[in-house]
């Protein structure tokens, strides 16, 4: 387990993951795109879905397994209006809440890339700094209400660690400070926190 000393040291890596992909955001958006905060939190498994939000917001979740050297999973989790603003930027537009079962295929994948650019850049730009590397694999995209999407995600990453390495980054885009906020998270396997753990010791 990470425990809060080493956490409050990850958060430099942490915070070059985020502005790492905030950049990339930006390359893709072709818009400036800024981390207003990255925070880095150690969080038990069973708690995540507390902190993202109420049973009755529709929210969207992209969710990629990570391999490497810093194995585990990695998640972006959107209110509706913030993945909302994310598609439009992409010159989508997003189903109102009641009707994102109907989510069309050119904002699915308007999304599918943006999660791939997200997690690569933010999971390179964290492992690269460690002096070790990760691979995400393709992400899905699963739209729900509140938070029963975590779930399988959930059960998975339980079998592995009691607890989540959870990086929350607001980036900031064309829409000024009503951007988009996208919540990273990285739920590490026991093999990367002992990994990060002997990388950000003193």
């Amino acid at each position: 387990m990470l425990d809060l000393k080493l956490a409050g040291n990850f958060a430099a890596v942490a915070r070059g993951g985020a502005e790492n992909a905030a950049t990339m955001l930006a390359r893709w958006l072709r818009q400036p795109i800024a981390v207003e905060a990255a925070v880095v939190e150690m969080i038990g498994i069973d708690l995540i879905p507390e902190e993202v939000g109420a049973d009755d917001e529709a929210t969207i979740m992209l969710a990629a397994r990570v391999k490497g050297a810093l194995p585990g999973h990695t998640v972006a989790h959107l209110a509706h209006r913030d993945a909302a603003a994310l598609v439009a930027c992409l010159g989508g537009v997003l189903p109102e809440e009641g009707s994102l079962g109907t989510l069309g295929e050119l904002e699915r994948s308007m999304l599918q890339e943006t999660a791939n650019i997200l997690f690569s850049s933010f999971m390179n730009g964290m492992a690269s700094a460690l002096g070790l590397f990760a691979i995400p694999y393709a992400p899905a995209v699963r739209v729900d209400f509140g938070t029963a999407a975590w779930a399988t995600i959930l059960l998975q990453a339980a079998e592995a660690a009691d607890d989540a390495l959870v990086v929350t980054a607001r980036l900031t885009g064309p829409a000024g400070a009503g951007g988009p906020r996208i919540r990273l998270i990285f739920l590490a396997d026991a093999e990367a926190l002992t990994l990060i753990s002997g990388k950000v010791a003193p």
